[in-house]
């Protein structure tokens, strides 16, 4: 399970926060998996649940004996982010292989038009976070 400490990163203070979730009534959908921002910490339920978090995407799907099962309460702790503009723009440009590999990927069909573009809009930035926002804001 993650420590806060070790999530503090640039740009980014996690803090330390922690909520009870309950379905409640005949009606109440209920669904296998938690539902809880930012990163999961620790989590308990009334019943017996095992819990499979997948390592890019942090779903927690619930399980009992190996088969889905939906939870009405569950108590969660979670590390919530809070970001620091300067510190996303200042931040290393040095990512992982994994995380780059699941977060970046582009079909190898894209059209030069998508390239050119995507360049055209970033070139004038000089970090990830205002490449980004380059990007975002010409799609609004």
């Amino acid at each position: 399970e993650p420590v806060l400490e070790d999530l503090q990163s640039e740009g980014a203070t996690f803090f330390k926060r922690d909520t009870e979730v309950f379905f409640n009534g005949e009606t109440a959908r209920r669904y296998p998996h938690l539902f809880y921002p930012g990163t999961l910490l620790t989590y308990s339920t009334v019943s017996e649940a095992e819990l499979l978090k997948d390592q890019y995407t942090e779903r927690a799907a619930t399980f009992r004996n190996g088969a889905p099962v939906e939870l009405s309460t569950y108590l969660i702790e979670y590390a919530h982010p809070e970001y620091d503009i300067e510190g996303l723009r200042n931040a290393s440009e040095n990512i992982s292989d994994d995380i780059e590999y699941y977060y970046t990927q582009l079909p190898e069909d894209i059209p030069d038009r998508v390239r050119e573009l995507a360049v055209e809009l970033t070139e004038d930035q000089t970090n990830q976070y205002d490449r980004a926002k380059a990007i975002e804001q010409y799609f609004q």
